[in-house]
């Protein structure tokens, strides 16, 4: 009986240790990608207008949701400071849940400009959620009003808009 009890006790540890060792190597560890069609970066909107906006999501073993934040990006520019105070500063966030956890989805939203904002530069960025909880993120400048050429120096800066 007690090379029995000794037996059973070496197969469980086995198995509690063989158990543990494929789990390690299921773990999902690789970020998703994001692939930003629309808009692109630098590109102009107007106040009252329409947003237009299409990304690309792939991820390894599925995906979970994406977050899209569009805010000001005043701060280090020659904006009129008594004109932004005049004007409301706009920013739009909205979570979007992806059912199903599938592995690629394709993202089309129309997000409406608000009359009466700060006219500007904005950031628009997406964070991208897989089922593990591994994120990435994008972002894109644009432009919302009426541009007057005193930003033609945005132009020369690389922000990537495809992430992996």
């Amino acid at each position: 009986m007690k090379d029995y009890l000794k037996i059973l006790l070496v197969l469980l540890t086995v198995t509690v240790f063989t158990a543990c060792s494929d789990d390690d190597d299921a773990l999902d560890s690789e970020k998703p990608t994001i692939m930003m069609s629309e808009p692109e970066d630098g590109e102009e909107f107007e106040i009252g207008g329409e947003l237009h906006f299409d990304i690309d999501l792939t991820d390894n073993q599925g995906l979970a949701s994406y977050k899209v934040d569009i805010h000001n990006n005043f701060d280090g520019h020659t904006h009129s400071v008594a004109k932004q105070q005049e004007e409301e500063l706009w920013s739009y966030q909205e979570t979007f849940q992806i059912a199903g956890n599938p592995t690629s989805f394709e993202a089309h939203e129309h997000i409406d400009i608000p009359e009466g904002i700060a006219e500007g530069e904005y950031h628009l960025g997406v964070v991208v959620v897989d089922a593990a909880g591994n994120q990435e993120e994008a972002f894109v400048e644009i432009m919302i009003g009426h541009h007057d050429g005193d930003h033609d120096d945005h132009d020369d800066h690389d922000h990537g808009i495809v992430v992996e």
